[in-house]
């Protein structure tokens, strides 16, 4: 697994302080990654003093095919559904408060309307990891594509520290 693909914590704290202000009751995430994030929004649902109904897709590519042990830890407070993203946002019939996308990177781009159309509720929020992030110029085509469809949305990609990282791109789109 690849560290510096990581999410940021400027980043992290942002969804975290969103699932905290928001109190999504169904939070769907896509791509688990190093669990930085499943983490900072376990955090945030624990602070809200709620439950959630909280899915994580990953199919472990990353990760051979196997999940990883750190995402063992946290199977009592989330459900993993073990498939690929394109299958399972063309099969789902459910709908979520709150979705984070930062998983499979080079097919998000085709995914994200059919997101946000179909998986997101009304009032929901869905944010997009790495949309100017200079290794995935696919995932630049969603702000633009966003902004075309005078989605409600805000693009957080500027650093104040040069070790930031930010400069990746998190997209954030209201419902």
């Amino acid at each position: 697994m690849n560290y510096e693909a990581a999410i940021d914590e400027v980043h992290r704290k942002l969804i975290k302080a969103l699932v905290m202000c928001h109190k999504p009751a169904r939070i769907l995430e896509f791509g688990y990654g190093m669990g930085a994030v499943t983490s900072a929004i376990i955090d945030a649902v624990a602070f809200n003093e709620m439950t959630a109904d909280y899915t994580i897709v990953d199919n472990w590519v990353d990760f051979g095919g196997k999940m990883p042990w750190t995402a063992k830890l946290v199977l009592n407070k989330v459900k993993f559904c073990e498939e690929d993203e394109s299958n399972f946002v063309r099969s789902t019939k459910e709908t979520y408060d709150f979705i984070v996308c930062d998983a499979d990177h080079q097919k998000t781009h085709e995914n994200w309307k059919l997101i946000f159309v179909n998986l997101l509720a009304e009032g929901g929020i869905v944010v997009f990891h790495d949309v100017c992030n200079d290794a995935f110029p696919n995932l630049r085509m969603i702000v633009g594509e966003c902004m075309a469809a005078g989605c409600r949305y805000v693009l957080f990609n500027k650093n104040s520290k040069p070790d930031e990282r930010c400069e990746r791109g998190l997209l954030v789109i209201f419902k």
